[in-house]
């Protein structure tokens, strides 16, 4: 298995002049449409003013300095302060994470204002001459989500973040083009990296779910996208613990209080999202009577609810989270049993998919997306499908891979 770390660009490699053609997304009689450019624009701003006011590499130059002198601390007799170092760590984080978004909203804002001017995939690739495959490919499937959305909107749709070229909330209405498309998007790029091949986005279909083309030969290829999960009991957990804080997330944002509430994880979330509502109402009357607490806060009890929270500071807007309270470390997983469970999905799923409708487009691509919690090992899942005879998938794909959002891995 190849395990990649894809390189967002840098803002001083961004070419902010294809951001020409959005004078049509601000004139454009589509509300959600301006809507969609204003928030990308607003939020690319904020992304651009903080990464070009830090000096990163400062930052990781005094990171390796403090590497150094832990590694040596015990040679030198030097006593370290971990608090400087972890807010140093924070500041680093904080500065990748702005600049993956800082490309995202570029990209999807780059992609917005192709689509108001109503071109075609030719006029796109036209107007992307002269940019590397990364940027095409970047532009040319963000272009493509957002002609879906606007496609599903036309039919009556409702979508949660028209235009946002994001994840809708598993679950929830209409979230499978998002899925399909986000798995595009780091599928491709770690493809490239993998085997060095280029492929960009063409259309939408349905099957397959995507019609690309290889950029050095011209040949069309198809990809049908899909997920293993890891099993049936887990993924309804999974669709309920995400809907549960979603929906406290939005309500604990309404009352604007800067503070985290850590909700220890339930027994069950398929239970506590019966009584979600309950639950906000709890924990909103708590913040509320607490306010903005000096020090960490306690942790709050309700056996109605069967459940706990804790309520600290934040500098940030209200946020929320989940996790163990308990103080013996961390819950140990049954890593191989969960991986071997892992495996026999991903070879159910690649059956499953060989009782469907041959493929529109010759050669295509299977891509699996493992959905997994933390207790499934990949190296292991790989391993153990590879010690399995292979089915013969040649009447409806060509390969089949597996691939996160940091590994990739041909299956066939």
């Amino acid at each position: 298995m190849w395990e990649f770390q894809i390189e967002p660009l840098n803002a001083e490699e961004l070419p902010f002049h294809l951001l020409d053609p959005l004078k049509s997304v601000f004139e454009s009689s589509d509300a959600l449409l301006r809507k969609a450019a204003e928030f990308h624009r607003d939020q690319l701003a904020q992304h651009l003013e903080y990464v070009r006011g830090l000096d990163y590499s400062k930052l990781l130059a005094e990171g390796n300095d403090w590497m150094e002198r832990f590694n040596s601390r015990c040679r030198i007799r030097q006593r370290l302060d971990p608090q400087k170092y972890l807010a140093l760590a924070r500041q680093i984080e904080r500065y990748q994470r702005s600049l993956m978004l800082l490309n995202d909203r570029f990209f999807s804002l780059v992609a917005i204002g192709l689509f108001a001017t109503g071109s075609s995939w030719d006029e796109v690739v036209n107007f992307l001459d002269g940019q590397s495959w990364a940027i095409k490919h970047d532009v040319l499937t963000r272009w493509g989500w957002i002609k879906c959305h606007h496609g599903l909107l036309k039919d009556g749709k409702k979508l949660l973040a028209p235009y946002s070229c994001s994840l809708s909330p598993h679950g929830k209405t209409y979230d499978q083009d998002d899925e399909e498309f986000h798995q595009l998007l780091f599928f491709l790029r770690l493809l490239r990296l993998a085997t060095g091949r280029e492929l960009l986005f063409v259309e939408k279909g349905q099957t397959p779910d995507f019609k690309l083309v290889e950029t050095k030969t011209g040949r069309c290829i198809g990809a049908e996208m899909t997920e293993a999960w890891t099993s049936t009991a887990w993924t309804n957990e999974f669709i309920a613990s995400v809907q549960v804080m979603r929906f406290l997330g939005q309500r604990l944002q309404d009352i604007g209080v800067p503070v985290h509430v850590k909700i220890e994880t339930p027994r069950s979330w398929r239970s506590l999202r019966k009584r979600q509502a309950e639950v906000a109402d709890w924990i909103i009357s708590n913040v509320i009577e607490i306010g903005i607490p000096i020090e960490k806060g306690g942790s709050l009890q309700n056996l109605n609810l069967k459940l706990r929270i804790k309520i600290s500071p934040t500098e940030q807007r209200p946020s929320i989270s989940c996790g163990s309270f308990a103080s013996s470390g961390p819950k140990l997983f049954d890593t191989s049993r969960q991986s071997e469970v892992m495996c026999a999905s991903l070879q159910k799923r690649i059956l499953e998919k060989l009782k469907t409708p041959l493929p529109a487009v010759n050669p295509c691509f299977l891509v699996i997306h493992p959905v997994h919690d933390l207790d499934v090992d990949l190296e292991q899942v790989v391993a153990g499908f590879f010690q399995h005879s292979k089915p013969d998938v040649s009447s409806h794909f060509s390969e089949v891979w597996l691939a996160s959002v940091k590994h990739a891995v041909q299956l066939i």
